[in-house]
């Protein structure tokens, strides 16, 4: 028998209503479910995820889907979207039955992207978004050097400076005005925040290259995926990780098209004025 597991916001399904839809479609068709320990708090007689489950469900946005994935991270991931934007969670509440029958008899695929690796002085962080260095102080502009392949690109006076995955393309990086990537891409986009220079352009850089920032330590935060990190130093190497995250998508996944209804442009971007 094949297991799902589920991971669930209690903050967006707060009486577990797409919970036990998701469970009963998934037990409908065949399937073992674990749970997320929270849930289990709530579930009496269930059983917990082992951690090497076929698939994970994550119900919630795409900040559920970034703690599911640093959780469980050798699980293949797909998400049920409670949140906003929902880049990452692409079945709707209403889709669920249907998205479970198509996984089950194969009618989806899997798809692998890069990750992260930040080095802050030996000690060594995945992100799957994105690595952000950050001025703190409430006054005043940050001092930011940026190298790649310890070559000198820039030096930026900005709010702080975002390099980000394709798939962290359209977090972070999006508000920030960076370009978005298609997951297929393999780079990472070196993006400024509220650059006070004219140099305030994102630059994307291939995925086998290092990219090293150099910053006063004492008035800046660094954070990957926005947890806060400790540097011991005041400088932080970027590169891609070693690890990747798994994303499950049904056959009718396509990124364009989800990406034209999740920021909604004009239609004359699709084929005329109408």
């Amino acid at each position: 028998m094949r297991t799902a597991a589920v991971v669930t916001n209690l903050n967006k399904d707060k009486e577990l209503v797409v919970t036990k839809n998701l469970s009963a479609a998934l037990v409908k068709y065949g399937w073992e479910v674990h749970y997320d320990e929270d849930i289990l708090l709530i579930l009496d007689g269930e059983k917990l995820i082992c951690g090497n489950e076929d698939i994970c469900f994550v119900i919630g946005g795409d900040g559920t889907v970034l703690s599911a994935v640093d959780k469980y991270p050798d699980l293949p991931f797909i998400g049920v979207n409670l949140g906003r934007m929902g880049f990452l969670t692409e079945i709707s509440p209403d889709e669920i039955d249907e998205a479970v029958r198509k996984i089950t008899s194969g009618e989806s695929s899997e798809e692998e992207r890069m990750m992260l690796s930040a080095d802050l002085g030996g000690v060594c962080i995945d992100a799957m978004n994105e690595v952000t260095v950050k001025h703190k102080v409430a006054s005043g502009i940050g001092e930011f050097k940026v190298y790649v392949n310890d070559v000198y690109l820039a030096h930026y006076q900005a709010d702080g400076i975002i390099v980000s995955t394709p798939t962290g393309s359209t977090a972070y990086n999006l508000s920030a005005g960076g370009p978005i990537l298609s997951p297929a891409c393999r780079g990472m986009i070196i993006q400024s925040i509220c650059s006070h220079s004219l140099n305030s352009r994102g630059v994307v850089v291939s995925e086998n290259e290092e990219i090293k920032i150099v910053f006063e330590k004492s008035e800046t935060d660094i954070m990957s995926d926005g947890d806060i990190l400790t540097s011991t130093g005041n400088e932080i190497i970027i590169k891609k990780s070693d690890k990747t995250v798994r994303f499950v998508h049904l056959d009718t996944y396509n990124f364009y098209n989800l990406l034209f209804a999740k920021i909604k442009q004009p239609n004359y971007l699709r084929g005329g004025l109408s």
